[in-house]
C-alpha cells in the first residue's frame, strides 16, 4: 500500500577529456562545457618519488644514460667554444689596457651571470628545490613567473647602481687603478673599465633570469637548453665581435682603446642575452611560463620568501669560493697588464 516516490536525479555532464584529466580541473570543466581547453604545462616536477620508483628499472637506466650523454656532449661543446673565445680575445686584444680593464669591469656582471645565475648556482639550486615541492604543473608556472618578477626588483636596483656609480664599485676591486704610482696607465684603464661596466650593468638582470630558467627546466627534466646555453653564449660573443668589427668598417686592432673596450663589453652583453632568450624560448614552448610576463602579486610574496631562504645560504657559499680570485684582482690592480692574464 506504499506509494513509490521517484526522486529527480541530477544531470551529470561528462566528456572524455574531462574524465581523463579529472572533473575537478579547469581543463575538464572547460571540455564539459564544450569550450576550448587551454593546454597544460609539460612538467612532471611534482611527481612523487614512489611513482618514479614504480617505473621499470631498464627504462630508468636508459633515461639516466641518455641524460648523461646529452649533458656530457653539451659540456664538451661549452669547453671547446670557450677555448675558441679565449684564443680569439687573446689574438684581438692581447695583454693591454683593454683586457686589463675588462678583467675588472666584468667582476660583478660575471658574478651574477656565472656564479649566482650559472648551472648549479644559487638561483639554479633554489629554483630546483622550490619547483620540486610543487605538485601541480600550474603551480610551477605561477612560481616561475612570480619569482622572475620579484627577483627583478632588487636586481634592477643593483644594475642601476652599477650604471650610475661604476667608478665607486671599481675602486673596491681595483684600488690600484685609482691610485697614481707604479701604474701610469691606471687612469686610462679606469676610464675604459667604467665605460665597460656601464654597458654590462644589464647582465645583473640576465644573470638572475638565466639561473631561474636553468633551475625550472632541470626540475621539469629538460636538460639540453641549460647544458648548451654557455656554448651559445660563447658563439654569440664571438659573432658579436666580428659583427661590430664589420659595422665599424675597420679591424679591432685598429680601434682606439676606448672603442675596443666598448665592443668587448657589448659582445659580453650579447652572449648573456642569448642565454636568457634560449631559456625563455624553451619555457614558452613547453608551456611552463610566459617568461617576460610580470607577476607582482602580494599573495605570491610567501613563496618568494621561501625561495630566498634557500637562495641566501647558497649565495654566501658560492661567494666564499670566489674570494681568492677577487683578492688576486685587488693586488693585481697595482701592476699594468696583470689582470689581463686572469680569466674573467
Amino acid at each position: 500500500g506504499h506509494r513509490r516516490v521517484r526522486l529527480p536525479q541530477p544531470k551529470l555532464r561528462c566528456s572524455r577529456a574531462g574524465s581523463a584529466i579529472g572533473s575537478g580541473t579547469a581543463t575538464g570543466d572547460a571540455a564539459a562545457r564544450g569550450g576550448r581547453a587551454s593546454p597544460s604545462p609539460r612538467c612532471d616536477a611534482g611527481r612523487r618519488d614512489d611513482d618514479a620508483a614504480t617505473a621499470p628499472a631498464g627504462r630508468s637506466r636508459a633515461s639516466i644514460a641518455g641524460t648523461t650523454r646529452v649533458v656530457g656532449l653539451c659540456t664538451i661543446a661549452c669547453k671547446l667554444t670557450g677555448l675558441v673565445r679565449e684564443v680569439l680575445l687573446a689574438s684581438l686584444f692581447g695583454i693591454g689596457p683593454v683586457m686589463d680593464a675588462f678583467a675588472y669591469a666584468c667582476v660583478l656582471p660575471a658574478y651574477f651571470q656565472t656564479v649566482l645565475g650559472g648551472v648549479n648556482g644559487p638561483f639554479h639550486t633554489a629554483m630546483l628545490i622550490s619547483v620540486k615541492k610543487k605538485k601541480k604543473a600550474e603551480d610551477v608556472k605561477h612560481l616561475i613567473e612570480s619569482l622572475s618578477s620579484w627577483v627583478l626588483v632588487p636586481a634592477t636596483a643593483v644594475a642601476a647602481a652599477l650604471f650610475l656609480f661604476p667608478t665607486s664599485f671599481l675602486r673596491v676591486f681595483a684600488p690600484g687603478l685609482a691610485a697614481t704610482g707604479p701604474s701610469p696607465s691606471g687612469a686610462l684603464e679606469m676610464a675604459i673599465a667604467s665605460h665597460q661596466l656601464r654597458i654590462m650593468a644589464p647582465c645583473v638582470l640576465t644573470g638572475v633570469l638565466t639561473g631561474i630558467g636553468f633551475g625550472a627546466l632541470n626540475a621539469c627534466r629538460h636538460f639540453v637548453a641549460p647544458s648548451i646555453s654557455p656554448a651559445l653564449a660563447n658563439v654569440a660573443m664571438v659573432a658579436a665581435l666580428f659583427a661590430l668589427r664589420s659595422f665599424d668598417g675597420s679591424g679591432l686592432a685598429d680601434l682606439s682603446e676606448m672603442a675596443a673596450g666598448r665592443h668587448l663589453a657589448l659582445a659580453f652583453v650579447v652572449g648573456c642575452v642569448s642565454q636568457v632568450v634560449l631559456q625563455a624560448a624553451v619555457l614558452q614552448r613547453e608551456r611552463l611560463s610566459e617568461f617576460f610576463r610580470p607577476r607582482l602579486r602580494l599573495r605570491d610574496w610567501t613563496q618568494f620568501v621561501d625561495t630566498v631562504k634557500i637562495l641566501v645560504p647558497t649565495a654566501i657559499s658560492s661567494t666564499m669560493l670566489q674570494l681568492a680570485s677577487y683578492t688576486d684582482l685587488w693586488f693585481a690592480s697595482a701592476w699594468p697588464g696583470a689582470a689581463a692574464t686572469m680569466a674573467c
